[in-house]
């Protein structure tokens, strides 16, 4: 895998999962493209990524990050869990992931994701994404609370995937 977009230097990040429910009731998470990556990602990035914000925390930065990708303001964003990626190069990201469905949009021009689009949650566009994120992704959209880690192998992608829910700690998965 390569991991050269996330060679930042920032091993705090947050991803926030923006939603609503369409005019069929369904649930929809909001997404763009993101332009480094080339990816199609929710909005996220580093937890205190500049002096004046160095000190935040994971959910002051979820907040900032909707704002400064999207141009939404996103109210009570509750924690939903987290996941650590590990690489083989003895980098780590440790992602706090959020979910708000109490936001405003506003007519703020925002300088990260392009291409916003609702999607509804059973209907993602896995072929635009990471491909490790279709067997992570369905633990976070469930919303329960829970904590995962991905190892990631020099040659086989990831190694191995583990979700435990935060309640009880019972192993969930294992690839």
């Amino acid at each position: 895998m390569e991991t050269d977009v996330f060679n930042d230097g920032r091993q705090r990040k947050v991803l926030v999962f923006v939603t609503r429910i369409n005019e069929n009731g369904k649930k929809e998470v909001l997404m763009g493209m993101h332009p480094k990556q080339h990816k199609r990602n929710f909005p996220g990035g580093a937890i205190g990524d500049r002096y004046e914000i160095w000190s935040e925390t994971p959910k002051e930065a979820a907040i900032r990050e909707v704002k400064e990708e999207t141009g939404f303001d996103i109210e009570e964003p509750k924690k939903l869990g987290k996941m650590t990626f590990k690489f083989p190069d003895g980098n780590h990201i440790d992602l706090s992931i959020f979910i708000s469905d109490k936001w405003t949009e506003t007519d703020e021009k925002s300088e990260g994701l392009e291409d916003l689009q609702w999607y509804e949650t059973d209907k993602l566009p896995y072929n635009e994404m990471w491909e490790t994120d279709r067997v992570w992704l369905p633990f976070a959209l469930q919303e329960y609370p829970f904590e995962g880690s991905m190892t990631f192998s020099e040659k086989e992608g990831y190694s191995k995937f583990v979700v435990q829910n935060s309640f009880d700690n019972p192993e969930l998965r294992v690839v």
